[in-house]
């Protein structure tokens, strides 16, 4: 996601014993730590799966047995490819069947399973059918977002800008605090996207590529506007009420609501 560049479409096969059943296809779960391979989707039908070359295993292998002089290659890296594995026929269960036999140089390890949920919705009610545009890339926040009390203002850091359909330029989405909105922001701009909702400036982030990240000086609506709409909501404005943070595009209305909420503590606003 951060270059850019996409994989062709692929099928996560699970790796029992170094082989794969090639009839098996309906699917089997897999977990943490288990061997799959990365099948690619042909139209002909045949089965290529993501690898390493043959030979940096065996590169590998010599530098974990270094020779008397002690030394040892390192930092190589090494294109990845698509091969074809070897097939085979064997009988289970006095059925014959297919499987590819799949060494290391095709196999994965998954080390991590991360689950992403994203919540949009029509904010206007305006739509009957899909929407015309697509609805990614999703918003996103790359830190928490920080309130000042002083200004009562909110610094939002991430992306969340959209293509406008007709001139192609990257504008803000509306932002929107429960109802309240679209709620502007400070005018100030060093470089970068203007937008109905104010403008952002860059900021430079550490994270994976250090690409710069949009930030927003979003101006938050005063405690008596939130507390009317609280009040509205939840027939009481109680301490631990919230609303939430909320990315609409103008343009079909459609809405993105991210984690983060603002609400009143100690008669205060806070998010939380």
């Amino acid at each position: 996601t951060c270059s850019g560049i996409s994989s062709p479409a692929l099928i996560v096969r699970k790796v029992s014993k170094g082989t794969l059943a090639v009839c098996q296809n309906d699917g089997n779960p897999v977990n943490q730590m288990e061997k799959i391979a990365l099948q690619r989707v042909n139209s002909d039908g045949t089965r290529c799966y993501l690898s390493t070359p043959r030979f940096a295993f065996a590169r590998r292998e010599d530098n974990m047995h270094p020779s008397a002089t002690g030394s040892s290659e390192q930092g190589e890296s090494y294109a990845l490819l698509f091969q074809p594995p070897h097939t085979r026929y064997q009988v289970e269960n006095g059925v014959q069947i297919e499987v590819d036999d799949l060494d290391d140089h095709l196999c994965w390890t998954i080390v991590g399973i991360s689950r992403l949920q994203y919540t949009l919705f029509d904010a206007r009610a305006l739509n009957d059918s899909p929407p015309h545009m697509p609805i990614t890339p999703f918003p996103t926040l790359s830190t928490s977002p920080a309130h000042c009390e002083i200004s009562n203002t909110l610094e939002l850091a991430g992306n969340f800008s959209y293509a406008d359909p007709t001139t192609g330029e990257r504008l803000l989405l509306d932002i929107y605090i429960g109802s309240l909105g679209p709620l502007p922001a400070r005018t100030h701009q060093i470089e970068g996207v203007t937008g109905t909702t104010g403008m952002f400036v860059f900021a430079t982030s550490t994270f994976l590529t250090k690409r710069p990240h949009p930030v927003a000086i979003v101006q938050m609506p005063s405690i008596g506007e939130v507390i009317r709409v609280l009040e509205k909501d939840t027939l009481k404005a109680a301490e631990g009420s919230s609303l939430p943070l909320l990315f609409i595009r103008p343009t079909d209305s459609v809405g993105y609501r991210m984690g983060p909420t603002m609400g009143l503590l100690r008669q205060a606003l806070r998010v939380l």
